[in-house]
């Protein structure tokens, strides 16, 4: 049986892959964090297929025996805490495949066997727009809502802002305030573009837009004011985001959203489709997808290469496992709504209007 190591396993992402992993009851997992012995006791009850590992990832020699013991790496431990591109290096050292949720830059040279970017924004946001496109003749334009709604995590509040740092000042931003978002309700929408969204331009062949809502004006507007001081402070800029959005969050509203809207041409016709994907939080369908990416390198070992998720279409093993992920999802208990719509967004709102 094929070792899977999650390190991570005890946070808020890592729970949700452990969780898918354990119950594919193909692998042996272990899975390792940080006093992980104390604090996963209770939801890892009834997983015959998964022992749990004290370990802290500073420590290079026992990390370094963890990825040796184990055929295969997923790692979901957040940046701020550990740098994704130091394990990948450990891993490329041992010849053992490396699954990473993170986006560091540099896993193309560090060589290996290495799906990075394995989650959900960025990550499956890109292959799922892909997918919404399938059976266009040609495209026109498109447009791409990702709405989120709950509390932050560290590694995803720092995962953000430093994303949002990094990025390229835009002149054209667009902000869409109260905006309606198909069975998600009102959100203000924010354009936002980097390395993913203009690989989907380019991969569709068309123009399109991408929105972000972090729901209502209160959350947007702690983004912004953590934005501003995470040069300066980044750890104390992150932390401060997830008590402020521990705050605001409302939990019959928390939620994950991707709708994606195609339009075009289809046998001959003029046509407008759109998909949504729904999950109860973010924390879950990342770590869902951590955990179908993980999935597919164990059956596919020493064979993937080096590429992200977010680009996972260009890779042979995307017409083989795709409709795989969908059914999946699909099937999954923390995904509300996977459906694909003969019909545009302002209509789509239109006909869900009180069923949120």
């Amino acid at each position: 049986m094929i070792r899977i190591g999650v390190l991570g396993g005890a946070g808020s992402v890592g729970r949700y892959a452990l969780g898918y992993l354990a119950e594919t009851e193909k692998f042996a997992i272990e899975a390792a964090s940080r006093s992980i012995t104390a604090s996963c006791g209770m939801f890892s009850c009834g997983m015959d297929n998964v022992s749990l590992t004290d370990l802290d990832v500073n420590d290079k020699t026992a990390l370094g025996e963890f990825i040796s013991r184990n055929d295969i790496v997923l790692n979901l431990v957040p940046a701020a805490v550990f740098s994704g591109t130091e394990t990948a290096r450990l891993c490329a050292e041992k010849s053992t495949p490396l699954v990473d949720a993170g986006t560091a830059q540099g896993y193309e040279a560090i060589g290996g066997n290495c799906i990075y970017s394995a989650g959900a924004l960025p990550g499956f946001s890109a292959p799922l727009a892909v997918y919404a496109a399938e059976g266009f003749d040609s495209i026109s334009s498109f447009t791409h809502i990702s709405s989120m709604s709950g509390v932050f995590s560290f590694g995803a509040a720092y995962d953000y802002l430093e994303g949002v740092a990094g990025s390229s000042s835009q002149e054209n931003v667009r902000q869409l305030r109260g905006a309606e978002i198909p069975f998600v309700g009102e959100g203000d929408m924010t354009s936002y573009s980097d390395r993913e969204t203009e690989y989907v331009r380019r991969r569709l062949g068309a123009e399109g837009t991408h929105y972000i809502s972090f729901g209502g004006s209160e959350t947007s507007s702690l983004l912004k004011r953590a934005a501003m001081t995470f040069g300066s402070d980044k750890n104390g800029s992150a932390k401060k985001l997830v008590e402020m959005s521990r705050m605001y969050s409302i939990k019959a509203n928390e939620h994950f959203a991707f709708v994606i809207e195609i339009n075009g041409y289809k046998n001959g016709g003029v046509k407008t489709e759109t998909l949504v994907l729904k999950a109860d939080s973010s924390q879950s369908l990342t770590g869902i997808c951590a955990g179908l990416c993980t999935e597919m390198a164990a059956e596919n070992l020493n064979s993937t290469g080096v590429f992200s998720f977010s680009e996972f279409a260009e890779t042979p093993l995307y017409s083989r496992y795709m409709p795989y992920f969908i059914e999946k999802l699909g099937k999954n208990r923390h995904i509300i709504m996977l459906e694909r719509f003969d019909m545009s967004v302002e209509e789509l709102c239109e006909e869900s209007s009180g069923e949120i």
